[in-house]
């Protein structure tokens, strides 16, 4: 504080103020002699003692400076007769001034009211002239700032405004407090009118264009701002300011009521341009050097249209001026905002002034324009078209201007789909204009996409709006001949010009498998072939709805395959030598793997079974199935997409067949109605390969409608399964009722089909036609997908084996599991004939074996065993690798952590069927298999093949035994009578002795029965012998104590001829014993003890001996139980 002592008196308010009155007199020699030296004109020294001499500042901005420009430039002048000649007789004492306007007021004497205020007025300019110092009474300008606030209706009168705008031009010492007086007083007075006085508009331009004195005070804001309405200004908000990184007025900040306020003024357009014709002059004169005053004052007067046309013409050069570029960009922002209409010749000149600026290097005004162009934008939704116009006739002419490219990427960058639209309908006229444009707006879009847009160009859109300015700007009869070709040649160059690295680059990682995509790979790659999806849509949709504009039918069904880029690679580099040949590869290749929707192909369906399309119906099917087998050779890029083609039910096959129907030609007359189901038959029966195709993609969906729905595909896929291409398949020969049956069909359906393609030829021809004259007897067929399963001609199977060759569909088919069209073949045929099907599914894809179905596993493990004993030395020997997975999968499903009822019983019954085939080594392969997957060993040697295996070492340990005991045990019985080695027999019998129930007992009993009666020499099966001993003798003692009755469901079981019998044992004299026992065990247990044997008696043995030959002679008495009778009747 010590340090600033001596400086109190430099801090104080400026033009002689201090709080409570004046510094010292107004008219003191010292300030009036330094005022009076400040604003002289001459460039003399000031007379100081000592110290540092200071240049003295020059006034040049006051009316009387000696800027020589402006000199010669016309400014305002108020003419202060009238209000002075009104207050002339006028009086004023300070002191007593604010109760004298109270008291006028008071009195209602307006008129006196604003005398004083004038008065007042005068007395402070008038000192200020004769002193050169403003240093009017405090007392007067607190008290007409006083009364102002309170009343101030009462001074709106013309003297009194007119008098207080003379203060504005004053050149008062700076800051001086005369300016903030006037602008306050003024708006205190008219901020309520409704009409303000063209005073205050000329008062305003001639100090924003000169001195400045006021207009940027922020006290005048609310008085400036209103002023500016007479132009129609519109501000820019703070938000444009901000993107453009400029600092926006602190004056804006504050911003109070503004309204249009010379709305109702006489003679407002003169004197506008009045206005404009003096900034006109100003600008003309000051050229590039003008000054930033002018750009301001025409920032505020950019309402009017030759104004902004002029700053746009002068803009270029005020940009690239350092000193000026930071005010000519915030004019170009008030520019913007106020370029209103393209009904405005000025605005239109405007835009085009802009949109050639040469100063666009700089990144912020770049920015700055891009912010400008898009506020532009806003106002008119007709401005994007002319802009757009405006860019292209530059682009296209030969004063080329260079940044036209990085315009229109603003204008996409705006509004992509209003973009799209206006370039398109541009190009699609000058397309029309010449057929020589097409070259040049190829290499105009070629050169816009690639090097701007990139992946922010929507194509397909493109092409719609292509297509839209096409319809709805000419009529068929009157477009120009080459227009539809020209068209055609631009749109299908559209796609390749979106196929960005990224998207080239996720293509070919694609079709490496042992590299995984990054999410940006893609999300590019999701985001082109949804576009290519909805291009394709596009285009079918507009070649099927309007034909008309095609005259030459062989161009129109090109156009298809173009368009659908199915047409020879080559073509597409023909144009004008882009793309090339080996880049038109990758480019098709990207295109092929994007799915394709069912509306797409249906479309294409039905525009080949209309008369009126000219597109024939085989033309369309060529088209669908050539897509369909583009789209089977790729495959989905993620879970997102379900399928390549996905077909969600079977109406889609029954539009594909309702293609193939015949139709005689229009000359006949004949009515849909009137003509028999038929179909061309080359058409029929491509529609089934097409139809294949459709299944294979759609496992998810549409096959299980369609398996069971049309027999002839049901064929046509075990064909596939089975890899015979034979009419019956091999997949039906187990089954010769069916096979019969199926040719049988054919010939009835043959026999109709003739006698309904003879009865139309008579009709068409008007006589009867024989077999050897017919011409359609060859060529139509039956149309009937959903009857019986026609002989395919060899020309469809053979091109089923090539399709299966190209696209390998029956591993595809192979992977379906609802329907299991695997399993379903090794119920129905066995196993053998599908099995090529599931090495093949297995041998391309590991992960298969994850998915197939346990007894598609368990046949191809049983396979391997055999082939493992096989001498022949060209088979494929599996890897071990492989075979572990399968016994993993299989040993999993029985006693692993994930098994259950169904997956044990599943494995356990296929092996059991294995377990009872008639070949020894079925047998003894099937029981190495079952025994590696129950013992607890999981990683036991595989092969060599035990052929002494027996797996009932671990049977119990399945899972869920407890619940499965009864089945498997049932499982068991019935291999004993089919098995031949006595060691496997032996523990068959010994797992039943110990794990048997009495839900079970007459069954396994039967069966064990059974292998008794087999048995001729019994010496040579001592431990058989002796295990169906011990069985039989627990059989009798269980049946023995189990009083209740064999259940309906028990007896049901049983084989029909086994009966149930009721058997009387005497146990002494007196008491007697009845067991209720299968008829064929008596026999079984009666030969067992009759028989010869070497070993001595067992317990066993002579348990039985008592029962049945007792030691008091007494033998048991039998006879048949009524229940089966019962249960019979």
């Amino acid at each position: 504080m010590s340090k600033s002592g001596g400086k109190t008196k430099a801090n104080l308010p400026a033009g002689g103020f201090v709080a409570l009155g004046r510094e010292g007199l107004p008219g003191s020699s010292d300030s009036s002699s330094r005022l009076r030296a400040h604003i002289s004109g001459k460039r003399e020294l000031p007379q100081v003692s000592g110290g540092v001499l200071k240049k003295p500042r020059l006034d040049i901005l006051c009316k009387g400076g000696a800027s020589t420009s402006a000199l010669t430039v016309k400014r305002f002048e108020l003419d202060e007769n009238k209000w002075r000649q009104f207050c002339s007789d006028v009086v004023i004492e300070p002191k007593t001034l604010l109760s004298s306007l109270n008291s006028a007021f008071d009195k209602q004497k307006t008129q006196k009211a604003a005398r004083l205020v004038c008065a007042a007025v005068r007395e402070c300019i008038t000192y200020y002239r004769e002193t050169n110092v403003w240093a009017a009474e405090p007392l007067i300008m607190s008290a007409l700032l006083v009364f102002c606030k309170q009343h101030p209706t009462i001074l709106l009168q013309d003297e009194v405004l007119e008098a207080i705008c003379s203060i504005l031009p004053a050149p008062l010492p700076n800051p001086s407090p005369g300016y903030s007086l006037a602008v306050v007083l003024l708006y205190l007075i008219v901020k309520d009118a409704s009409d303000w006085t063209w005073t205050l508009v000329e008062c305003f331009i001639d100090d924003s264009l000169h001195e400045r004195y006021w207009v940027d005070r922020l006290c005048a804001g609310a008085l400036v701002d209103n002023i500016v309405t007479a132009f129609g200004t519109t501000a820019p908000t703070e938000d444009l300011y901000t993107a453009c990184e400029l600092t926006y007025p602190e004056r804006f900040q504050h911003r109070k009521v503004v309204k249009e306020r010379f709305a109702n003024l006489p003679n407002k357009a003169l004197k506008v341009e009045a206005i404009v014709a003096q900034i006109v002059e100003v600008c003309e004169r000051k050229s590039d050097g003008a000054p930033r005053n002018l750009l301001k004052t025409m920032s505020a007067c950019a309402g009017c249209a030759q104004v902004r046309l002029l700053a746009a013409q002068k803009m270029d050069s005020w940009l690239l001026n350092g000193k000026l570029q930071r005010h000519a960009m915030e004019l170009l922002l008030w520019v913007a905002c106020n370029v209103r209409s393209v009904l405005s010749a000025e605005d239109v000149d405007t835009l085009g002034a802009l949109l050639r600026l040469r100063a666009l290097k700089s990144k912020q005004i770049n920015n700055l324009f891009n912010v400008a162009l898009k506020e532009i934008l806003s106002h008119d939704s007709d401005f994007m078209a002319a802009v757009m116009k405006l860019l292209l006739a530059n682009e296209f002419s030969s004063n080329r201007f260079p940044y036209n490219m990085t315009m229109i990427h603003s204008l996409f960058t705006f509004d992509n789909a209003s973009a799209s639209k206006v370039l398109a309908g541009e190009l699609c006229q000058m397309l029309a204009a010449k057929e020589e444009y097409l070259r040049v707006s190829r290499t105009f879009l070629r050169e816009f996409v690639r090097s701007l847009l990139r992946v922010d160009f929507d194509f397909a859109l493109f092409t719609r709006y292509l297509f839209e300015t096409l319809t709805e700007k000419y009529v068929p009869t009157a477009v120009p001949a080459h227009l539809f070709k020209s068209l055609m040649e631009l749109c299908w160059m559209l796609p390749f010009l979106a196929v960005t690295p990224l998207v080239r680059e996720g293509t070919q990682l694609r079709r490496n498998t042992n590299i995984t995509l990054t999410q940006t790979h893609i999300d590019a790659l999701l985001r082109f072939y949804a576009e290519v999806r909805g291009f394709f849509e596009v285009c079918v949709e507009f070649l099927a709805s309007h034909h008309a504009y095609c005259t030459d039918s062989r161009l129109f069904v090109y156009s298809f395959y173009r368009l659908l880029y199915l047409a020879p690679v080559d073509y597409y580099s023909s144009v004008d030598n882009w793309p090339l040949e080996a880049d038109v590869t990758q480019f098709v290749r990207a295109i092929s793997d994007a799915p394709l929707s069912e509306a797409l192909l249906m479309r294409i369906l039905k525009a080949g079974a209309e008369q009126s399309v000219p597109i024939d119906a085989a033309d369309a099917i060529d088209l669908v199935e050539n897509l369909s087998k583009r789209a089977s050779i790729s495959s989905p890029l993620n879970g997102s997409v379900v399928s390549m083609i996905e077909i969600k039910d079977c109406d889609a096959v029954s539009t594909l067949f309702a293609t193939t129907v015949y139709k005689p030609p229009l000359t006949f007359h004949l009515q849909e109605n009137e003509l028999p189901a038929l179909s061309v038959r080359t058409l029929y029966w491509k529609a089934w390969i097409i139809t294949v195709m459709w299944v294979s993609l759609n496992k998810h969906s549409l096959i299980k409608q369609a398996y069971a729905m049309y027999p002839t595909l049901k064929v046509a896929i075990q064909i596939l399964l089975t890899w015979d291409y034979r009419f019956p398949p091999l997949a039906s020969a187990g089954d010769a009722q069916g096979v019969d049956r199926m040719i049988q069909d054919d010939e009835r359906e043959l026999n109709e089909e003739k006698q309904k393609i003879r009865k139309l030829e008579a009709r068409l021809a008007g006589t009867d036609v024989g077999d050897a004259d017919s011409k359609l007897l060859g060529k139509l067929c039956s149309l009937d997908p959903t009857g019986v399963c026609r002989r395919p001609p060899d020309g469809f199977l053979r091109d089923l084996e090539k399709l299966n060759e190209d696209l390998d569909l029956s591993r595809s088919l192979s992977e379906c599991r609802e329907p299991d069209l695997l399993a379903d073949i090794i119920r129905s045929q066995g196993s053998a004939c599908a099995l090529p099907s599931i090495m093949n599914l297995v041998e391309s894809n590991a992960n298969a074996i994850l998915h197939l179905p346990l007894e598609c596993i368990c046949e191809l493990f049983l396979h391997y065993l055999l082939m493992s004993t096989s001498s022949v030395t060209t088979a494929k020997k599996p890897t071990a690798e492989k075979l572990n997975a399968l016994r993993q999968r299989l040993r999993d499903s029985v006693r692993g952590a994930t098994a259950t009822e169904s997956t044990v019983m599943e494995t356990v019954q296929f092996l059991a069927t294995r377990l009872g085939a008639s070949s020894s080594m079925e047998r003894s392969i099937a029981a190495h298999a079952l025994d590696l997957f129950l013992q607890p060993d999981g990683n036991a040697a595989i092969l060599p093949v035990n052929v002494d295996a027996s797996p009932t070492s671990f049977l119990h340990m399945v899972a869920t035994f407890d619940l499965l005991r009864g089945r498997i045990c049932t499982l068991l019985a019935r291999l004993c009578p089919t098995e031949t080695k006595s060691a496997r027999l032996t523990e068959y019998i010994d797992f039943l002795i110990e794990h048997a129930d009495l839900s079970t007992s007459h069954l396994v009993a039967h069966h064990i029965s059974s292998v008794v009666e087999r048995m001729t020499d019994m010496s040579k099966e001592e431990d058989v012998y002796a295990s169906a001993l011990r069985f039989f003798d627990k059989y009798v003692r269980e049946a023995c104590e189990n009083k209740s009755a064999s259940t309906y469901q028990q007896v049901g079981e049983l084989p029909i001829d086994a009966k149930v019998i009721t058997i009387e044992f005497s146990v002494s004299q007196k008491e007697k014993i009845c067991a209720e026992m299968i008829s064929s065990s008596v026999c079984a247990i009666l030969q067992l003890l009759c028989t010869k044997h070497n070993e001595p008696s067992t317990d066993a043995r002579n348990s039985l001996m008592d029962l049945f030959f007792p030691a008091h002679g007494r033998r048991p008495n039998v006879w048949l139980t009524y229940f089966r009778f019962f249960a019979a009747l």
